[in-house]
């Protein structure tokens, strides 16, 4: 193995490794807000004429609201960033592949009878165009008739 090989394997294990740490972040969440102050019913503070408990629970339903959005948008965040690593680490396994010459010489073998099929298969395709065209006009109408 080359030297180019060993450090493309280590780029996937690395880019592998920081996928599994993200995938294992997305899981996490913030937890919300719970204040477990019970108020006196009696109680009639005011601030600004709206009372004192009404605004504690106006601001805890506020709180865990944004700290919901935080936890869907750090999951998403992390799952995106997660799937991009995995990509990577996908693309680092293939290029250390490629940097194998065995390998190498094979893909290059594959990749011109893949494009020699997909020339043959073209023209098969366009000689089919070209009895098509000369069956019908453009209209689709039937210029000859092919029971001949």
């Amino acid at each position: 193995m080359k030297t180019t090989s060993i450090l493309w394997l280590i780029f996937s294990f690395m880019f592998l490794l920081l996928s599994t740490t993200h995938t294992i972040s997305s899981f996490e969440n913030i937890q919300y807000f719970n204040s477990k102050v019970e108020y006196p019913k009696n109680h009639e503070a005011k601030i600004l004429g709206i009372p004192f408990v009404k605004i504690c629970i106006s601001f805890e339903t506020e709180i865990n609201n944004h700290i919901k959005y935080i936890n869907k948008s750090n999951r998403y965040s992390n799952r995106a960033t997660a799937l991009g690593y995995l990509l990577a680490s996908l693309t680092s396994l293939f290029s250390m592949f490629l940097t194998i010459d065995g390998f190498r010489s094979h893909y290059l073998e594959y990749m011109a009878k893949l494009k020699d099929r997909y020339k043959k298969g073209r023209n098969k395709t366009i000689n089919k165009l070209t009895v098509w065209k000369r069956i019908y006009d453009n209209k689709g109408k039937k210029i000859s008739d092919t029971s001949d």
